[in-house]
């Protein structure tokens, strides 16, 4: 649990990081940008599902965890305005929220649907 707990605050760091490069460093294939929110949110809501599980049926964790990629999706978005060459954008967002679904399923699934009363 502590584990799982420590990835998210890391991936989270990550995730700040980079959105606040400059567009001119950020090292990314043309057209990977959402695939890159997508993946990265993902993660971010699988690992946050994993944990926040304790006390919590499975459905409740990957709700918090959907909740969560967005709210944080959202923020680095907003910071991305006052960031060089970066603009805030609607899509990303929803790559975001995109990504944090699949996640959550995922988390949810590896929790196990039992745990759900």
């Amino acid at each position: 649990m502590r584990t799982a707990r420590a990835a998210v605050v890391l991936w989270t760091a990550l995730l700040v990081c980079a959105a606040v490069i400059p567009a001119d460093r950020v090292p990314l294939p043309a057209d990977s940008d959402l695939w890159a929110h997508g993946i990265g949110y993902g993660l971010h809501a699988f690992l946050t599902c994993l944990a926040v599980r304790e006390g919590r049926p499975g459905i409740r964790a990957a709700v918090v965890a959907v909740g969560a990629a967005i709210a944080l999706g959202a923020a680095t978005e907003v910071l991305q305005g006052f960031v060089p060459g970066r603009q805030p954008s609607l899509a990303d967002v929803l790559a975001d929220a995109i990504g944090g679904l699949v996640g959550a399923a995922t988390g949810w699934s590896v929790i196990g649907r039992r745990e759900d009363p």
